[in-house]
């Protein structure tokens, strides 16, 4: 069974949204704002944090050989990056405890096995989510259809980036999503037809995916004709993708729309 089945039937739950919300609780307090109070974790579990300048990765979880943890982050300029990275940690941390340590008998697949490497990274993933951002504080992600504001709401609220902000939707809300990066065709001229600049798409539980090079917008589109909350069909590999974007229009050098929206359909292409 793998590493996620494997945490969610320990836990009892059905989902894993709402394994991680019930895992979470067991190890770390909440704060007077209801918020998991990472640092006091570390304090009470003697987990010293180390920030270095140079690192082949962004966050290591160490143990010893008498059982003491240590986490490593990588410095960078990103603050909410960071501090993600710090509650991931935290998640394999929990995933020791609740599966068994990574040198032991049944998980020592761990250190050979890239797709139970790649389950427990996911987990982490999620486990980390839950902290920055517990499922009972983020329920008004579900009563909502995505928006700007609403992924604002979760940047600003817990300290995550919008990037984290959207797969957190994702996830609860078992929708997927996307932003897009718009451009006109003709440089300066809003009047020709919209393309896409940059994309990415998020399913539950699952990191963003980067896929500039498979999407094109229905080519009758024009940029200046883009609205709030209109149908837009994306093209992706060989599938149609119908999404509800809500734009917010950027000046400068290039007119630029950046896009975001959840999927309403998916229409397979005949051609």
């Amino acid at each position: 069974m793998g590493i996620i089945k494997d945490f969610i039937m320990k836990s009892g739950k059905s989902s894993l949204v709402e394994a991680c919300a019930t895992v979470v609780q067991q190890y770390l307090d909440r704060d007077r704002n209801g918020q998991y109070g990472i640092e006091k974790f570390l304090r009470i579990r003697s987990i010293p944090v180390v920030f270095v300048d140079d690192a082949p990765f962004e966050g290591r979880l160490d143990r010893n050989s008498s059982g003491q943890h240590r986490i490593t982050i990588k410095r960078c300029d990103r603050e909410r990056r960071m501090r993600f990275t710090l509650a991931h940690e935290v998640g394999h941390w929990i995933i020791e405890q609740e599966l068994g340590s990574r040198l032991d008998e049944n998980y020592r697949g761990l250190f050979h096995n890239s797709v139970a490497n790649d389950e427990e990274e996911s987990l982490a993933d999620s486990l980390g989510a839950e902290i920055l951002m517990p499922l009972d504080m983020v329920d008004f992600l579900s009563k909502h259809r995505l928006s700007f504001a609403m992924i604002d709401e979760c940047h600003r609220r817990f300290g995550v980036s919008r990037d984290a902000s959207l797969r957190r939707f994702s996830s609860v809300t078992c929708r997927c999503a996307a932003k897009v990066l718009v451009i006109p065709s003709s440089f300066k001229n809003v009047k020709t037809t919209a393309i896409v600049d940059d994309a990415w798409f998020v399913e539950p539980e699952r990191p963003l995916r980067r896929q500039r090079e498979q999407v094109w917008l229905d080519p009758k589109c024009r940029f200046d004709l883009l609205n709030d909350h209109q149908d837009l069909h994306l093209v992706v590999s060989d599938a149609r993708f119908v999404f509800n974007f809500e734009a917010v229009f950027r000046g400068g050098m290039m007119p630029r729309a950046f896009l975001c929206g959840e999927l309403t359909e998916e229409v397979t292409n005949k051609n």
